[in-house]
């Protein structure tokens, strides 16, 4: 699994055109550069920054779980996953991220 390169934006599927702060962009940025490197830790702490900087971005949610996927951490990337599906129910890329995982994305009222 790998991160999906950084939008101009980190959640720019997010209803209403969220505009991130531009703290949360660039250490998300900063992630990316960290996982292309294969520094899986630093990628996976700026991610937790940029989250601080911007705790409703369902963009940002998903990639630490993808990060987390990649670490082995199976239960917190599926957690990570499925919180970033239920702040933002169209974001494709964490339905598919769980389906890497082999976890059947919980429906809309949060079944199982």
């Amino acid at each position: 699994m790998t991160l999906p390169p950084p939008p101009a934006q980190p959640e720019c599927t997010a209803p209403g055109g969220h505009n991130p702060p531009a703290g949360a962009r660039l250490h998300y940025a900063l992630a990316v550069d960290a996982w292309a490197r294969g520094d899986l830790a630093r990628a996976r702490t700026e991610v937790a920054v940029a989250r601080l900087l911007d705790p409703g971005s369902a963009w940002l949610r998903m990639a630490e779980g993808r990060i987390a996927a990649d670490q082995g951490d199976r239960p917190g990337a599926r957690q990570a996953l499925e919180e970033a599906l239920s702040m933002d129910p169209d974001l494709g890329e964490a339905r598919e991220a769980l389906e890497e995982l082999g976890v059947q994305a919980s429906d809309e009222r949060g079944g199982r």
